[in-house]
């Protein structure tokens, strides 16, 4: 089982909250550039409560 929730904040910014199966909370923020780049950053905690991984991902969408 998985839960996950997601905000939609002002001027594109998406923020979620995550854990996993194994009890892994990953925090997610999501926003879009003016040239149309998906940047994401996310932060993974484990189940002692300290930063296990820090992952940042970027997307080319089409317009």
């Amino acid at each position: 089982m998985q839960d996950v929730t997601m905000l939609w904040l002002p001027g594109g910014v998406t923020c979620y909250v995550e854990v996993n199966k194994d009890g892994i909370l990953c925090i997610g923020v999501g926003w879009y550039s003016d040239e149309g780049i998906n940047l994401v950053m996310e932060r993974d905690y484990g189940v002692d409560g300290k930063l296990k991984e820090v992952r940042m991902k970027s997307e080319l969408k089409r317009r």
